[in-house]
């Protein structure tokens, strides 16, 4: 069952039973979850001591096994837990405290969440912080966070979280005393509250609602709304609340010009106003050795996450430094390469060169020799017509002789 739908003593035994279930499975998933559930019930119950207890408990799981959605989850309620003390300290240094250090986890959280795109939990941590420089009265940036946070839980149809953003935006408005957009945006957030049974959300809107027509002196409604916002806190357990009710109620019947003025009433309310909000601060007090736990944890968290990231970053050096000397070596090996490649080319044309001359050369010859054989050719066919055409000595020398004896 939802938190948001059910008493918060029956949740604890569900999430009890959830736990001890997937402790014998060795689930440590499934512990961190119902860890953290238990924390979400202790701090709507002003248990901020054990809230705080279980979420880091959870937290811790959660980083052995690397689940960065819960942790982002784990560190956005712790922030949750700062948030709700600084909400109802009376100190105002206390109050900012509180709420610094509450900023510092939600954008703690929004890192990690966007880093791994949960797109929920983004929406959730803007929600958050722009409650946190709500009650830093930097209003312009609260305002541009809450806008944030709507548009992305309207893009999911995220009707739970609307509810709780809007009425978010209606303290926003009520910090400016703006009252009229206070009560549109507080409107809009107890019709969604209603219509998706979240109980948590619904008691803010009523008692924020009742709180509005106190200021604006109009009791009978602020009574009416007061009280609905009593009623269903007490019966979901939301301590903190039930205390914010009985002192509204506190100051509608001790106000002179109240119709119903009761002065014993107004007693009664701000009595057990005290008494809700001494439960809470006693718990609270508690709280300082576990803090201060946890800084110490944080610190050496962080120490870690330092070490860590020099280790990363030396062999990123040391990366970076191999990378260097391949990527040179392979360049002076592509220059080399680049020089014998040309000096091959160079060898391959003066050959080429080379060759062409001797071809030449040869080519010149062979047409010498061709032109020589031709002559020498031509000067034996005359020497052989030469002869063809002069008769021999010895040939007219006989014929003479016999030309003699015949006369």
């Amino acid at each position: 069952m939802a938190l948001s739908t059910m008493n918060f003593e029956e949740s604890k035994n569900y999430i009890i039973k959830s736990r001890n279930l997937s402790t014998k499975l060795n689930y440590k998933k499934g512990i961190a979850n119902a860890l953290s559930s238990l924390a979400l019930v202790y701090e709507l119950q002003g248990d901020y001591l054990q809230s705080l207890n279980f979420q880091n408990q959870a937290l811790k799981l959660r980083e052995e096994i690397g689940d960065q959605s819960g942790i982002s989850y784990s560190v956005h309620y712790i922030g949750d837990i700062y948030f709700s003390q600084s909400d109802l300290s009376d100190k105002l240094s206390t109050k900012d405290d509180f709420n610094n250090q509450a900023l510092e986890q939600y954008f703690k959280s929004l890192k990690i969440a966007e880093t791994i795109n949960d797109k929920k939990s983004i929406a959730n941590s803007y929600n958050c912080i722009g409650n946190s420089y709500r009650e830093k009265k930097e209003y312009a940036k609260s305002l541009a966070y809450y806008e944030k946070a709507i548009t992305l839980k309207e893009n999911f149809g995220d009707k739970m979280g609307m509810a709780q953003t809007f009425g978010n935006i209606g303290k926003l408005y009520l910090k400016q005393n703006n009252y009229e957009k206070a009560l549109e945006y507080l409107f809009k957030s107890l019709q969604l509250a209603q219509e998706t049974g979240y109980k948590r959300t619904h008691v803010k809107a009523l008692g924020t609602i009742g709180n509005i027509y106190l200021k604006q002196k109009d009791y009978i409604k602020a009574l009416d709304y007061c009280n609905k916002s009593l009623a269903l806190s007490k019966e979901i357990g939301f301590l903190e609340y039930t205390a914010k009710a009985n002192y509204s109620l506190s100051e509608i019947y001790g106000a002179i010009d109240f119709i119903n003025h009761n002065g014993d009433k107004a007693l009664t309310y701000y009595k057990s106003y005290i008494v809700e909000r001494d439960s809470i601060n006693t718990k609270n007090a508690l709280q300082a050795e576990l803090q201060f736990d946890f800084e110490k944890r944080e610190q050496i968290r962080v120490l870690e996450e330092k070490q860590l990231e020099i280790k990363r970053q030396a062999e990123s050096k040391q990366q970076k430094i191999i990378l260097y000397a391949v990527s040179s070596g392979l360049f002076l090996m592509f220059i080399l390469a680049i020089v014998i490649f040309r000096g091959y080319q160079q060898k391959q044309k003066s050959n080429r060169e080379l060759l062409s001359k001797n071809e030449i050369i040869e080519e010149q010859k062979r047409i010498v020799e061709e032109k020589h054989k031709e002559i020498t050719d031509s000067i034996h066919y005359a020497q052989r017509i030469q002869r063809a055409l002069i008769t021999p000595e010895k040939y007219i020398e006989k014929q003479l002789n016999k030309l003699n004896k015949k006369v």
